[in-house]
């Protein structure tokens, strides 16, 4: 899994692919959320893209969409989902804020309309809290 999240972020480095080309291979390979692999491999990507600046996560929707329905019922997987999706909202948050600022202290009245959606994607995901309120529902 590393190697293959390496190569993809090499190839994404050379421009040899697109954010979006990456994102649709992860969409096709997630299985409607049921393959954890790729969801894991997808997400660390994310994360990657992130910390190296090589991506936002606006530019992965279609993974962001699959990983948004999921609602595993294994208490373990969902706690890991959940462990993943706090790291990239942390990150999504340092990173814009990091943004924010150095666009401040060029211009104080000029805000960086390109990373506005960075965080929103990722704050659009379930939380924990979501995830047991969908299961309580469905359960009763």
């Amino acid at each position: 899994r590393n190697k293959h999240k390496l190569v993809l972020l090499y190839l994404l480095r050379a421009k040899l692919l697109t954010s979006n080309a990456i994102d649709e291979y992860f969409a096709q390979h997630m299985d409607s959320g049921r393959n954890i692999i790729v969801i894991e491999l997808a997400l660390t990507f994310v994360k990657q893209c992130l910390i190296d600046n090589l991506a936002a996560t606006y530019e992965f929707t279609k993974t962001f969409d699959i990983v948004s329905k999921m609602n595993p019922s294994n208490h373990v997987v969902r706690k890991q989902l959940q462990k993943w999706l706090q790291d990239l909202r942390a990150l999504a948050t340092a990173k814009e804020e990091e943004n924010n600022n150095k666009s401040g202290a060029t211009n104080n009245n000029n805000t960086n309309q390109n990373n506005m959606p960075l965080n929103a994607q990722v704050n659009n995901l379930p939380t924990q809290s979501n995830t047991n309120n969908t299961n309580q529902n469905t359960n009763q």
